[in-house]
Formats: C-alpha cells, structure tokens, sequence
C-alpha cells in the first residue's frame, strides 16, 4: 500500500442558544447530536473503504464497508425506536 488515507476533523457543539443552532454543526438537543455523529462516522467509514479500494488494499476496504453497513443499520434501528417511542408518548399525551 502506498499511503494511509487522510484523516478528517470535524467540530460539533451541544448549544444552549436555540437562535445559533443549525442542525449541522450545532444542535439544540443530544439525540439530534448523536444521529448526526453517527451518520458522520458512517460516512468516514465509507470515505476510507473508497481511498483503500483505489490504493488496491481490497481486503481493508472490505472491511471498512462492513463497519460502516453495520452503523448504519444501527444508527436506522435507534432512529426508529426513537420515533416509535416519541409517537408512543405523543399518543398518550394527546389520549
């Protein structure tokens, strides 16, 4: 292999001030934080699978790809429970 992928950094804030957040970089609640931390890994994770496939390391590219499919899948059945349990909650607000 001729040369490790680049690296990539990333600052996201937990922000108290509603008017500074932007859903990108800054976030008014945790839940909203940590799907977009996830979904980030996801795609360094995929990123990197793509520079070792093109540096001809096939079998770590392999492997990228599997741990990025894997947080996906999880990042998708967090977000769904979430939404259930929301709906499970608004449903008995409202009842």
């Amino acid at each position: 292999m001729e040369s490790e992928p680049e690296h990539i950094e990333a600052v996201f804030v937990l922000e108290d001030d509603i008017s500074k957040v932007d859903y990108q970089h800054r976030f008014d609640n945790g839940d909203d934080l940590i799907y977009q931390l996830a979904d980030e890994i996801y795609r360094c994770y995929q990123q990197e699978a793509e520079q070792y496939s093109i540096l001809g390391d096939v079998k770590t590219a392999e492997i990228k790809r599997k741990v990025s499919n894997k947080i996906h899948e999880e990042l998708d059945k967090a977000y769904n429970s979430a939404l259930k349990r929301d709906s499970t909650i608004t449903k008995s607000i409202d009842a």
